[in-house]
């Protein structure tokens, strides 16, 4: 086996400079090595390489130590190395060499995003861009926009689902399948309101934040006491995201690349009748967007995500104290709806919604619920 030696590095090539909006210097990680796939599966079908190759891919953690900085001479994206797969293995397309190369892009709360868009100037031999932030905590991308060998100019448009008020993370997920070179060149450019994005150094508070955080991405969302009516689990929270303009709680680790994942927070409204009364807000989303209730009944109404210039009744809960009340977990609360006084915020069938409140204890497990922080 080779060992890998760089004989390119890695540079940007760029034009104008966004001044309110950061983007950082590029960063490589070389990977794990090599990936040995299983028996009967292979990274190309005759000539056309095949896209599931990037389940075998994983980036790297955050404080990963084999995340290094890349220079940018002379203003040219331009990655090579000697491939680490073995000569012996020429042509049998059953080992992965992954490379990661990634760049954070902070947006201000208040910037309109109207175009945005992630370049690879030449691709070899496949090459994928992927997009974390709040929205798309597992990983944003377009299979259709994979790179090929050969493949110059490869384009994804980011507009839809870059995340403002936060820190985005560009990720390309580049493969080597066959020895003997791992190439990406042309050049990476990020193109925000038809301004190309000059790399830089950043500093400032957010970013001295964002450095000390060992995630990618910080949740902040309303977890679930227990799912089926079973007991509290810390191994597999279950928190809130919205599929089809609907709001569904799943599993951290069974987001799909393209679900919604919600940022919220919780916003003390004061009280009312001497009771704390809330609301919460989709940090992530549209400016003023609120969890609310998406239908007019007291029964099965189920919770949606709107925009509102002053928060209604079907968007305020009370805060009170859990209906399932367990001694062993701390902070759990339930929140009745101000709209529907006898109803409460839980799940059904993964749905939220309200209900009538019941004395069944898998509806009171089903209406405790705690902010936290999901990782």
């Amino acid at each position: 086996m080779k060992k890998r030696t760089s004989v390119a590095l890695l540079c940007l090539c760029f034009i104008t400079y966004v001044q309110a909006q950061t983007l950082s210097t590029w960063e490589v990680n070389e990977g794990a090595g090599i990936v040995n796939l299983p028996a009967n599966e292979k990274t190309r079908n005759g000539n056309e390489r095949l896209s599931s190759v990037y389940k075998h891919a994983q980036t790297p953690i955050k404080k990963d130590p084999k995340w290094k900085a890349v220079a940018a001479p002379n203003g040219q994206v331009s990655y090579s190395t000697t491939s680490i797969l073995p000569n012996a293995n020429y042509n049998k397309f059953t080992q992965i060499d992954f490379t990661y190369f990634r760049s954070y892009l902070h947006i201000p709360a208040d910037f309109k995003v109207n175009k945005a868009t992630v370049t690879i100037g030449i691709v070899d031999d496949q090459a994928r861009m992927m997009l974390y932030n709040s929205l798309h905590p597992a990983g944003y991308y377009v299979e259709a926009n994979d790179g090929k060998r050969g493949g110059e100019n490869v384009t994804t448009d980011f507009t839809k689902q870059l995340a403002v008020g936060e820190i985005n993370t560009f990720v390309i997920v580049q493969v080597d399948d066959n020895c003997c070179g791992n190439n990406l060149k042309g050049g990476i450019t990020v193109n925000l309101n038809d301004k190309i994005m000059q790399p830089v150094n950043p500093t400032g508070s957010i970013w001295d934040e964002f450095k000390k955080s060992d995630v990618y991405i910080d949740l902040n969302n309303l977890r679930a006491y227990s799912i089926n009516g079973g007991a509290y689990s810390d191994n597999e929270p279950y928190a809130v995201t919205l599929q089809n303009g609907v709001c569904v709680i799943k599993k951290l680790k069974d987001v799909s690349g393209n679900d919604e994942y919600l940022n919220i927070q919780k916003v003390q409204l004061g009280a009312n009748a001497g009771k704390p009364m809330v609301a919460f807000k989709v940090v992530n989303s549209k400016p003023n967007t609120y969890l609310t209730l998406g239908g007019t009944t007291e029964s099965n109404n189920r919770i949606t995500a709107k925009q509102y210039t002053a928060v209604p009744d079907e968007a305020k809960f009370y805060e009170e104290t859990p209906l399932f009340n367990d001694p062993a977990q701390k902070g759990f609360t339930s929140f009745r709806s101000a709209k529907f006084a006898n109803s409460y915020l839980r799940h059904q069938g993964l749905f939220l919604e309200i209900d009538p409140k019941m004395d069944a204890d898998l509806y009171k497990k089903d209406a405790s619920w705690r902010m936290e922080k999901l990782k």
